[in-house]
């Protein structure tokens, strides 16, 4: 009685293994979407050019980096000099496969921070003068924080 349950274990078994292996089978696989619209690819035209990689002219700083270059590339420096961590910065950026240099990096921190501090200052300038003046210490400090905050987290330090 035990052996008519091997065998009917057994046949199961290699019934399962046979419907596997013939919808595995080329003819039973299910077509690719890849498969089913390469013949329609072959003939294709170029690709536009506003698919292409940016160029210097078309990167979100490029207009300021020329405009302010020498006075971003010394104030980025400065910034090195005060948060440090060159060789961390440069280590990241390889990781994340970028191909911008530290000092790209940092004229772009720049930006930010300036972007930050006048953000800072014009959300709390409006604020105090919607209670009836403008508090010029606190709007300085709040551009400050702002521009603080917007270098300090990306520096790796």
């Amino acid at each position: 009685m035990i052996a008519w349950w091997v065998g009917a274990f057994f046949g199961l078994v290699f019934a399962t293994g046979v419907l596997l292996v013939s919808f595995a089978a080329p003819p039973m696989r299910p077509t690719r979407l890849v498969d089913r619209i390469a013949p329609y690819l072959g003939d294709a035209p170029a690709p536009s050019r506003l698919l292409s990689r940016p160029s210097a002219s078309s990167e979100p700083f490029g207009v300021t980096r020329r405009v302010l270059g020498p006075a971003l590339t010394e104030a980025s420096r400065w910034i090195d000099r005060l948060v440090g961590g060159t060789d961390s910065v440069r280590r990241r950026l390889g990781g994340l496969g970028s191909c911008d240099g530290v000092e790209e990096f940092r004229i772009e921190q720049l930006i930010w921070g300036g972007i930050g501090m006048v953000g800072g200052a014009v959300v709390l300038a409006a604020s105090t003068l919607l209670r009836g003046g403008i508090d010029a210490v606190l709007v300085g400090a709040a551009a400050v924080v702002g521009g603080v905050g917007e270098c300090w987290p990306a520096t790796g330090g």
